[in-house]
């Protein structure tokens, strides 16, 4: 049998819309925890070879993958966050049937995090970046050779180039005895603004947060419903941190681990960047 015909089958029996993770989930437990399925083996390689964690998850993954080719099958894409719905095995409508159906199409999307607490568990959650160890272990430390290298390649995400390297050491000090603000904070004296003040986290990382075109982004959206861009002019990235960010965290208090909602920043910052094209 194959993966639609299983698919058809089990859908007979279901009078309601049905999600495909929860749709995978019936189809393993009614045959036997997926071990009379006639593609088990096929499943169960999958996930043996790494690409999964558990032959549920490639069931899972190939109906996903499959469902658009499934002419019998409509599928409705646009629902409620996270659920893509399968509505039950029908023939398609043809274009008139469809049309009188319309008002029952869910035509937006959206995530809801109806609470501060629930929009920091959620982003948080989907923050991933290349190297995170190289900032968990240095940062919060006094600076060396080894770490300062090593939380600036975790900050670029790739290793560092010699020229790069160069530049890191001379704007950079181990141990930094001046006025922070008028050195990092000031788009007269040299490094990049971002980096600048990435140092300045790396020197004191509660009273400098990181800051960077996904926060900025996220920032932007939160206070004012838009998606707005950091731009590139140095004066006015020193600014928005001074006089926008800065004030913007601390509207979060002492109740959130401050690598946390940077975290969800982050993530909600990359989420908006990929939003903005579909608007």
């Amino acid at each position: 049998m194959t993966l639609k015909q299983i698919v058809l089958n089990t859908l007979k029996n279901i009078n309601t819309p049905i999600s495909i993770p929860e749709l995978a989930n019936v189809i393993w437990q009614q045959h036997n925890n997926g071990k009379d399925l006639s593609i088990y083996d096929a499943l169960k390689r999958t996930c043996e070879q790494g690409h999964v964690a558990h032959p549920k998850a490639e069931l899972q993954n190939r109906i996903y993958a499959q469902n658009n080719h499934w002419k019998e099958i409509c599928v409705d894409k646009t629902i409620k966050p996270h659920r893509i719905f399968l509505c039950k095995a029908i023939a398609l409508p043809n274009e008139d049937e469809l049309v009188k159906n319309f008002d029952t199409f869910h035509l937006s999307f959206e995530i809801s995090t109806p609470t501060l607490k629930d929009f920091i568990v959620h982003w948080e959650k989907k923050y991933s970046y290349p190297m995170e160890s190289k900032y968990d272990e240095n940062i919060g430390k006094p600076l060396t050779e080894i770490s300062r290298r090593e939380l600036f390649e975790w900050k670029n995400g790739s290793v560092i180039s010699h020229a790069k390297l160069e530049s890191i050491e001379k704007n950079y000090p181990l141990l930094f005895l001046g006025d922070k603000k008028e050195r990092y904070l000031n788009d007269k004296q040299s490094g990049g603004a971002i980096w600048n003040i990435f140092y300045l986290h790396c020197l004191s990382p509660q009273e400098y947060p990181i800051y960077d075109q996904h926060t900025y982004r996220a920032m932007k959206y939160l206070t004012t419903k838009k998606i707005i861009e950091i731009g590139y002019n140095k004066k006015k990235v020193y600014e928005s941190y001074i006089n926008e960010y800065l004030p913007f965290i601390k509207l979060f208090g002492n109740s959130y681990d401050n690598r946390k909602i940077d975290k969800a920043l982050f993530s909600f910052g990359q989420f908006l960047k990929i939003a903005k094209k579909y608007q």
